[in-house]
């Protein structure tokens, strides 16, 4: 067992910040895109993520500061900047779940399917985060990988990938998941097809 999860986390730090050009599909079995992973794993990957997407601000903060000529505009704009940016609301959702009681018995999970050209799965397209009981598997939060757009791989591959963790007993609940308005765009998305 720790010689697969020394293989995973080699396998997560692996930066995979240019999904450009790249095309994913749904294995056969959709369940096995789907890696268990640790919660230090998920932090870990989530601050590579968070890094990525604070340094693309700082990019284009340094951008629009030079050519700025109303620095209080110039600061309300940025603050506006980091709070409607999805992933760090997503981010900051996963760090409550960190902060809370229950870390340690949820479920967390990489979505890693498998890209066309080659025959391994290395790049993680979204972390996923869910809670069971007897009868239900909750998503609880999904932080997509701030390089992956619907040209890599529609988001419902993903949505396949996770109702084929049902069972006969345990049911995928995206109730709660689809009412926070951060999820949206799961949201539409699933509910078109």
């Amino acid at each position: 067992m720790k010689k697969i999860s020394y293989f995973v986390l080699s396998l997560l730090t692996i930066p995979s910040y240019s999904l450009l050009n790249k095309i994913y599909k749904t294995s056969k079995l959709p369940q096995t895109d789907l890696k268990v992973i640790s919660a230090q794993q998920t932090n870990f990957i989530k601050s590579q993520w968070y890094n990525k997407i604070m340094e693309d601000i700082e990019i284009q903060q340094k951008d629009s500061w030079d050519n700025c000529k109303d620095p209080l505009a110039w600061a309300n704009n940025q603050k506006k900047t980091l709070e409607s940016n999805p992933i760090l609301k997503h981010i900051n959702t996963l760090e409550s779940y960190f902060q809370g009681p229950k870390k340690d018995s949820l479920l967390y999970l990489a979505w890693m399917p498998q890209e066309i050209n080659t025959k391994i799965s290395k790049d993680i397209l979204s972390l996923i985060i869910c809670d069971s009981d007897d009868y239900n598997i909750y998503l609880k939060c999904i932080i997509p990988n701030p390089s992956w757009s619907s040209e890599n791989i529609d988001s419902c591959e993903l949505k396949k990938a996770l109702y084929s963790l049902e069972t006969k007993n345990q049911i995928l609940n995206v109730t709660q998941f689809f009412d926070n308005p951060s999820n949206i765009r799961y949201k539409l998305d699933w509910s078109l097809f």
